[in-house]
């Protein structure tokens, strides 16, 4: 049997590859990184000709052998083999190239000669005399390691490998091919199961720590056992030496300087546990049944000094005395105020930020924060009634009766004022509102709010300079509409808005495609521009493209779009200029929705016209219409509002009525069908406003407060969720 050497393995190896790759199945397209092992490729992916790097002629390995993206074997996980300059001794190498280890001829026990390295990087004595011949029956250290079947009492074992049948070359070196296929110390794979505790870089997953030690940078051997030099250096629990810094507060009979008197004991002695810990069974003080109350005790045992759990605040329990005697145990004891847990069977509404869910709006005074006062009662001295709604198709607006407003919903374009952009599902303050009187109606994704003084700021979206502020850019915050004064109401539509001015006229700008402008042209304007004739208005109304006013004879005047009979005159001609509604000479108050419109008359009921698929002008049918009908002839009306395509009415006695669509609850009775007659809302007896939205809806109460239901996809009923509600929640 001839011996190969080491780098005779590896060009093996690379032959190997060579060979394995000319007998691979060529693909068609031969491409690196096919997956398939072409010509001229040592790999190609997970095809692997070897299987590790001692199969290339390396001693170790410290990772996984891979294909690079160039289709070559990455070797940079192997380390060490003969060629590299190195003598490994550890793996059997005697030489390296011309690099003899300061060996020659005589200190091998031959004869003066020439000493060589071979290419298996050991000696190659047929320079030196006396070498011997293989095969002679004997064998001749160092040149020979065995003879034929003598193999000098060595076996793969005691080479250091883990199994293997050991052989003798026909050079009468030894043939390790059956040793190495059972791996050894070195090989780069962790052999647990033969007493490798580690190898090379691969400790196992352990670390000092884990072996019980506080610290240290756990290393292997070269014996793949753990060199703990440097752990053992950090300390361990058992040493016998206090390691500050650590879990210890002991090491045997180290005790860190501390004795009984130091950790606030009267006398004894200190021990130290096999954890490391103080043990403090030695010491005397607590636990005598006496109050020492010049060692500060306070209680001792199951005495206590008179004390209960009444006595320190609670309502009930049994109170105990703390194990060090130095304080009181109140874990037995239940409930007091200021444990920041609601006791209602003691008298508690709140208990210091526990407030139990209470709002200002459920507690019954509108918006703002309650508090709780330090004995467990609600105060609301931080809230502040609502006096106004304002509702658009994804968000809500409320008045403050202190001049401020709240806004909660969708803040996608500024809708909520507050200087962002993001949704809230509770209120937030609108930014720089301290005097507004009125907030108008809303239809889509602006808001805008009467002052004090008689002129309006808005916020929003302003794509088509319905802000009236000279310009087409967004506002995230209120600002001025230009040239506007002596305004008592103002309406916002989907892309224009209309005021109301305290003479009776009306101005509006924004978008005018429609004739929604009402000026007798369909020109917009980014600044306000009169409405034509009229001059006697009570109050204003806009939907979708659309507006109305409700002028103080009874009349009603409409203009705009009106595909869908919206302007009430039996047309469907759109009017740039006011056009008189059909058949109403006793209106108090006009509301429209997108495509339709309704009228509160003085005798307490409605009439509606319009767009009508979803039943939103509660006459009992779908079908549109360009004339009024009569909608609602039950109890007096005091309110009415329409939404997206819904409307509601606030009766007399304080109750909510509504009719149309309803497929996300906004007419508030429970269901999602629609309605097209009214229905009411159960639970409502104190409304005095109501306004709706695209798909939900809200109500202000005598107390200030504000319900909503309907959809909440963006919050925009303000209870903390954006969860729909089918019947009125309230608003936070």
């Amino acid at each position: 049997m001839h011996f190969l050497s080491l780098p005779t393995l590896h060009l093996f190896g690379l032959s190997l590859l060579l060979m394995i790759a000319c007998e691979t199945p060529v693909t068609t397209m031969k491409s690196c990184g096919d997956g398939f092992l072409d010509p001229g490729e040592e790999c190609d992916g997970s095809d692997l000709p070897v299987q590790n790097c001692e199969q290339l002629g390396y001693y170790s390995q410290s990772g996984e052998l891979a294909c690079d993206a160039s289709c070559r074997l990455d070797v940079s996980v192997c380390a060490s083999r003969c060629g590299d300059g190195i003598i490994q001794y550890a793996y059997g190498e005697e030489c390296e190239g011309t690099d003899l280890g300061g060996e020659t001829c005589v200190t091998q026990g031959l004869d003066e000669g020439i000493l060589r390295c071979r290419a298996d990087c050991r000696f190659d004595f047929t320079g030196c005399p006396g070498s011997g011949a293989c095969g002679d029956g004997t064998i001749t250290p160092p040149i020979e390691d065995c003879e034929e079947g003598d193999l000098n009492q060595q076996t793969c074992g005691t080479l250091g490998w883990y199994g293997g049948e050991l052989a003798c070359g026909t050079n009468c070196r030894f043939d390790t091919t059956s040793c190495r296929t059972f791996g050894r110390c070195g090989d780069g794979d962790l052999q647990v199961n033969h007493g490798e505790q580690c190898e090379g870089s691969n400790l196992n997953d352990e670390t000092c720590q884990s072996l019980g030690y506080h610290g240290g940078l756990l290393d292997c051997g070269t014996d793949c056992r753990f060199k703990l030099d440097a752990c053992i250096q950090a300390g361990f629990c058992g040493d016998a030496t206090f390691q500050e810094g650590t879990a210890e507060e002991c090491d045997v009979e180290d005790l860190a300087d501390q004795t009984c008197q130091s950790l606030g004991h009267y006398a004894g002695t200190l021990a130290c546990t096999e954890e490391c810990l103080f043990d403090l069974s030695g010491c005397l003080s607590c636990g005598d049944g006496l109050i020492q109350a010049g060692a500060g005790e306070k209680c001792d045992g199951g005495n206590l000094d008179g004390e209960t759990c009444q006595s320190h605040g609670f309502y009930t329990g049994q109170l105990a005395c703390a194990a060090d005697c130095l304080s009181f145990d109140q874990g037995g004891c239940s409930g007091r105020c200021g444990d920041n847990v609601i006791q209602s069977s003691f008298g508690e509404a709140c208990d210091g930020t526990e407030l139990g869910g209470a709002t200002c709006s459920s507690a019954g005074h509108g918006f703002g924060q309650v508090t709780c006062t330090p004995d467990c009662h609600l105060d609301t001295a931080g809230c502040t009634a609502a006096t106004g709604l304002a509702m658009g198709f994804t968000h809500s607006c409320a008045l403050l009766s202190n001049g401020t407003s709240r806004c909660w919903g969708q803040g996608a374009l500024g809708r909520l004022g507050n200087g962002g952009t993001a949704s809230s599902n509770v209120s937030v303050p609108v930014t720089g509102l301290s005097t507004a009187t009125f907030l108008g109606q809303v239809s889509t994704a602006h808001t805008c709010a009467v002052l004090l003084d008689g002129t309006v700021r808005c916020w929003g979206f302003n794509g088509l300079g319905q802000l009236g502020d000279g310009s087409s850019i967004d506002r995230l915050t209120p600002v001025a509409v230009t040239g506007l004064s002596g305004v008592t109401h103002v309406a916002t539509g989907y892309d224009f808005t209309c005021a109301r001015l305290s003479g009776g006229g009306v101005r509006c700008w924004g978008n005018n495609h429609n004739g929604q402008l009402g000026n007798g042209s369909t020109t917009a304007s980014l600044s306000p521009v009169t409405v034509t004739g009229i001059s006697t208005a009570n109050g204003i109304s806009t939907g979708f493209s659309h507006a109305c006013v409700a002028l103080t004879s009874g009349e009603l005047r409409c203009w705009g779009n009106n595909y869908n009979g919206q302007l009430g005159n039996n047309s469907h001609t759109n009017a740039s200029s006011p056009v008189t509604v059909s058949g109403i000479s006793n209106a108090t108050r006009v509301s429209a929705g997108e495509h339709h419109t309704c009228a509160l008359l003085t005798t307490g009921g409605v009439k509606c016209w319009g767009q009508n698929d979803a039943g939103q002008l509660g006459h009992g049918d779908t079908v549109d219409t360009s004339v009024p009908v009569e909608t609602y002839a039950g109890t007096a009306v005091a309110h009415l509002a329409c939404g997206q395509d819904h409307c509601c009415v606030v009766e007399n006695s304080g109750g909510v009525s509504c009719w149309g669509a309803n497929a996300d609850g906004q007419i508030g009775n429970g269901l999602t069908a629609n309605r097209t007659t009214p229905a009411a809302v159960p639970g409502l007896t104190s409304a005095t406003l109501v306004d709706c939205g695209g798909r939900h809806t809200c109500a202000l109460l005598a107390t200030g407060s504000v319900l909503c239901w309907g959809g909440n996809d963006h919050g925009q009923l303000g209870d903390g969720t954006f969860t729909g509600r089918l019947t009125p929640v309230p608003t936070r």
